[in-house]
This record gives structure tokens, C-alpha cells and sequence, in this order.
């Protein structure tokens, strides 16, 4: 879709920067609403929805550690 750059670094190759293009930072405008359009469509309140957030988070971060450690268990 050409939406980032991905150049080496110069000064070192190792090294991978990635920018956006201009149309890539023509989408920042219309991504902003999405937040009130998920919030909308859950008939929900900024606050509930960022509270939602902040929750479904912490379950994804359990989550990975619990499968980190299940992992080292073996």
C-alpha cells in the first residue's frame, strides 16, 4: 500500500529506519476517529472505552506471561 519507507541506517546497516510516506501520514486525520466510532458503536463513553482498553491490556499482558512461563515449565 505504500504507507512506510524502510531504509538502512547509513551509519549503520544494522540498523533499519522506517518512516512514513506522504500517504501514509495522510491517514493519521481519518485513524483519529476511529477511537469514537468503536465508542459510538458500543453506545460507550470515552472514559468506559479507554477504561476497556486499559483492561483488555492487562488480560493480553497475563496472557503472555502466563505463556512465557508455561513455556519455561516444560
Amino acid at each position: 500500500m505504500d504507507l512506510l519507507v524502510r531504509t538502512r541506517d547509513p551509519d549503520d546497516e544494522r540498523q533499519v529506519r522506517i518512516r512514513l510516506t506522504d500517504k501514509g501520514r495522510a491517514l493519521k486525520q481519518p485513524a483519529s476517529e476511529i477511537p469514537a466510532c468503536v465508542g459510538a458503536a458500543l453506545d460507550m463513553a470515552p472514559e468506559q472505552l479507554s477504561e476497556l482498553m486499559q483492561t483488555m491490556k492487562q488480560v493480553q499482558e497475563r496472557l503472555a506471561a502466563g505463556l512465557a512461563g508455561a513455556r519455561t515449565d516444560k
